[in-house]
């Protein structure tokens, strides 16, 4: 997701830069006196604004909405959106950032979305579209894909790790 904002930036589409994984500390964002948890949070991606100096963190996050909570298969989405609400909390119980600052991007392995993540992409394709509906709506879906594509590249990839741990066994003798 961040390499879209690198090419809308480079278009001249977008004022704001993109950096990746880059604690919060290097960013000069404080963390409250009483913060619960002291550890440095690093933002998988943030976008800055060298016009106006806002920086926006984003933090990724792939849920799997297991059978361990009923509400996981009887409300729909409930693992990314319980995602999203601990995103939240780490960042604003433990940092002096403003909420319109973090956008926690969640999404579960059945390739479903929390709320907030998608309205965070149908208003970045919004903007790229120029409030056009119909070049939004394709922007829209190319950004879709692009997720889709991204969480099952990243499927792919574990099925794999654990297939190596299916070596066949060897008949004693």
């Amino acid at each position: 997701m961040g390499h879209v904002f690198q090419k809308l930036h480079r278009s001249g589409y977008c004022d704001y830069t993109v950096n990746f994984e880059t604690f919060l500390s290097v960013l000069g964002i404080p963390q409250k006196p009483n913060a619960p948890d002291k550890s440095d949070a690093k933002a998988d991606f943030y976008l800055h604004n060298p016009a106006t100096n806002r920086v926006i963190i984003t933090d990724v996050m792939v849920t799997h909405p297991g059978f361990d909570k009923k509400e996981n298969h009887t409300v729909p989405l409930h693992a990314a959106s319980e995602g999203v609400k601990l995103k939240y909390k780490r960042y604003l119980e433990n940092y002096e950032i403003d909420k319109a600052d973090v956008i926690p991007l969640v999404f579960d392995s059945y390739r479903g979305y929390a709320e907030a993540s998608f309205k965070f992409l149908a208003k970045m394709a919004n903007t790229i579209g120029a409030n056009d509906p119909q070049l939004a709506a394709s922007v829209l879906r190319s950004l879709r894909d692009r997720v889709a594509v991204a969480l099952y590249s990243g499927q792919v990839e574990l099925i794999n790790w654990l297939n190596t741990f299916n070596k066949p066994r060897h008949a004693m003798h």
